[in-house]
């Protein structure tokens, strides 16, 4: 909808909107879908949550099965009982609501650093400005964001927009839309708020019905009239919300405060040395921080053993402290104890240790995901891939140099298309893949790439009709082999945008792929180098085998 220009906008500079972007997530279900995740409830169930509102328990929420049957918030709990007595009643926890809240935001740390929370109105807020182009642009982020949130059955309702008071007046109000993207414009921004009611403006009750008293039910209503008419009716908190949501008056709400690395510290009144007390301490100090971390509901990357023996040399000034890093966010006490088996035996102890800690960094939220319970009905939690741990293990073992893995690389060059980096770089996210491999993945027009390549391409002679036809028959190695079927050809050029620059003989020219099936069956992937059709001299190569 555009409304006309009013003479508001035209007397009021309003700010260009390109300083900053942010998104507002509304989670109108936030508090039935904590109930679904950690009651294992049926969300197809009728369901409403109650609290004490002037000494009477009413509704606050209910979901879609429950409203079907005629609920809805602030009706009287007997009344809702008596109407539907099949429907589950259960308190409403506020608290519980705002610590889910806080982990749901700091999992938002994953789009930007500065985040915040707004408990009151059970909404996240994303300063993402300037990490927009980290997911493929604006779309991409907020279908991230609403795909993310779905899978733990949480209706996001996101919006994106340069002041933080349209981005959440609008996510509240135009709460049937997903995601809704206002453009870093200072017109579009005003269109989009003018038709929204008044109270998305967040004044108080009284002021709102007050302007509804005199039929002021719209933003647009108040556009126009004098600020010191305003003010003299209505007071200030009106002019300074109407700033705001236009972005004359800047708001910067607070954000989360980033995670501090957690420490856990023990001081013993005996010295302690000899390899199994060394043992007993390192497996004290690793389950005490395994179990603060799952209070925490925090997981780290990187764990760090420290101590400080009984003539006060620590363990840092000599640079002896034991660190390890993880590929994943973990908090397993399993893990920990994997990575650091041998850590006793590198612990000089001296003439005894007197103090030592261990230290977790590089934190991030991990809601727990319960897969069965142990003898003592403690909940054995999904640490995620074995994979990761694996790679961990090894890396503790052999150190990262040691352990590598393949990776892919933007180049169409084949044999350029991948190199070797520490493995534990390359298991940290399943998310962390690049736009360009993605591409290629999901390209069509790529023809199938063989399963093992020779490093470099190896010479063959080759026998073809005609110079720009596919093979008959080629010989390698002193075999030869008569083609049955041939397809091709895919032709891979140089890098023209480094024309004149020094690259390797075997990049400088073009190169006709082909897919041959022998006669006993072999599937090789060969090349000639060279275009007859340039007179340039032809040579044959084989370059693969697919499976």
């Amino acid at each position: 909808m555009t409304m006309p220009t009013s003479s508001f906008a035209q007397n009021h500079q309003l700010k260009a909107g390109r300083e900053a972007r942010f998104i507002y997530i509304y989670l109108p279900n936030l508090p039935l879908a904590r109930l679904y995740k950690h009651h294992q409830l049926d969300s197809e169930a009728p369901l409403a949550l109650y609290q004490a509102v002037k000494g009477a328990d009413r509704l606050v929420y209910c979901n879609q099965a429950a409203m079907s049957f005629g609920l809805a918030a602030d009706m009287n709990l007997s009344d809702a009982r008596a109407l539907v007595p099949l429907c589950r009643f259960l308190p409403a926890e506020p608290e519980k609501d705002r610590e889910w809240l806080l982990l749901l935001g700091q999992f938002c740390w994953r789009y930007s650093p500065v985040v915040g929370v707004d408990p009151d109105d059970l909404g996240l807020w994303i300063d993402a400005t300037g990490a927009t182009h980290l997911w493929g642009g604006t779309s991409q982020m907020l279908d991230d964001i609403t795909s993310c949130f779905a899978e733990h059955n949480l209706q996001a309702h996101s919006v994106m927009a340069s002041y933080y008071g349209a981005a959440k007046a609008l996510a509240i109000a135009t709460m049937p839309i997903t995601a809704l993207i206002i453009p870093a414009d200072k017109t579009a921004h005003y269109d989009a708020v003018l038709p929204l009611p008044v109270t998305a403006l967040r004044l108080a009750p009284d002021i709102c019905d007050a302007l509804a008293q005199i039929g002021m039910l719209f933003i647009k209503d108040i556009m126009d009239i004098k600020r010191d008419m305003l003010a003299m009716r209505f007071g200030e908190q009106i002019i300074l919300r109407r700033d705001q949501i236009l972005g004359i008056v800047p708001e910067r709400p607070v954000p989360l405060p980033l995670l501090q690395p957690v420490l856990i510290q023990q001081h013993y009144h005996d010295p302690v040395c000899g390899l199994a007390s060394l043992e007993t301490m390192v497996d004290g100090l690793l389950c005490g921080l395994a179990d603060l971390l799952s209070d925490m509901k925090l997981a780290c990357r990187s764990v760090e053993i420290g101590w400080q023996t009984v003539d006060k040399q620590i363990s840092h000034s000599a640079n002896l402290q034991i660190c390890h890093h993880l590929s994943r966010p973990s908090r397993d006490i399993a893990q920990f104890r994997r990575l650091f088996a041998e850590a006793a035996t590198q612990i000089d102890a001296g003439f005894g240790i007197e103090y030592g800690w261990v230290k977790a960094a590089a934190l991030s939220p991990s809601l727990a995901t319960a897969l069965s319970f142990d003898d003592n009905g403690k909940i054995i939690e999904d640490d995620g891939d074995a994979i990761s741990q694996l790679v961990d293990h090894l890396v503790a073992r052999l150190g990262a140099d040691k352990v590598k893995t393949l990776q892919a690389v933007e180049n169409w060059i084949p044999e350029e298309s991948e190199c070797y980096v520490p493995a534990q770089s390359a298991y940290q996210d399943d998310r962390d893949i690049g736009l360009f491999d993605h591409a290629i993945a999901n390209s069509q027009s790529t023809s199938p790439r063989p399963m093992r390549l020779l490093h470099p391409p190896e010479p063959i002679s080759a026998i073809a009709l005609l110079p720009d036809h596919p093979p008959s028959q080629i010989r390698w190695h002193g075999k030869s082999w008569r083609i049955r079927r041939a397809t091709g050809p895919e032709r891979i050029g140089p890098r023209w945008w480094q024309a004149g620059q020094a690259m390797p003989a075997h990049t400088m020219e073009s190169r006709d792929y082909y897919r041959l099936e022998t006669q006993s069956g072999q599937r090789l992937w060969v090349y000639r180098q060279g275009l007859p059709e340039r007179g340039e001299a032809v040579s044959w190569f084989l370059h693969g085998f697919f499976a």
